[in-house]
């Protein structure tokens, strides 16, 4: 009686997997999880977060109207952006440190008023 009942679950098994599209596999991790923490728990992924969801990747293949994989999707989006590192500015010389401290001492004891009749240029 116990094979029958053993059989029984194994094709009722069998037809849950195929009317999901799941592979056994698939379906028995995710039953044994379940069984384990009495939910099926999501693991937090590592790596960098996706930019667009699965369903703006499919608007995106349906809207160009080809039928192409997602890897397609994701270089023609790439296409438009590009990278570059910045370049490191240079470190100041050691006269240029010298000055740039020499006038930060001649000005230390200035009071406010002295500082108003200074002007200051920025240029953009």
């Amino acid at each position: 009686m116990e094979s029958l009942n053993s059989e029984e679950k194994k094709l009722e098994s069998l037809h849950f997997e195929s009317k999901i599209r799941a592979h056994p596999s698939a379906v028995a991790k995710i039953w044994t999880k379940y069984k384990q923490h009495g939910k099926v728990v999501k693991v937090k992924r590592t790596g960098r977060p996706r930019k667009t969801f699965q369903r703006q990747d499919k608007q995106l293949k349906e809207e160009a109207g080809v039928n192409v994989c997602d890897r397609t999707v994701q270089n023609g989006l790439k296409e438009g952006f590009s990278y570059r590192k910045a370049k490191r500015k240079p470190s100041l010389m050691l006269q240029q440190k010298r000055t740039r401290l020499q006038w930060a001492k001649e000005r230390q004891s200035w009071a406010v008023d002295d500082w108003m009749k200074c002007f200051f240029f920025i240029f953009f």
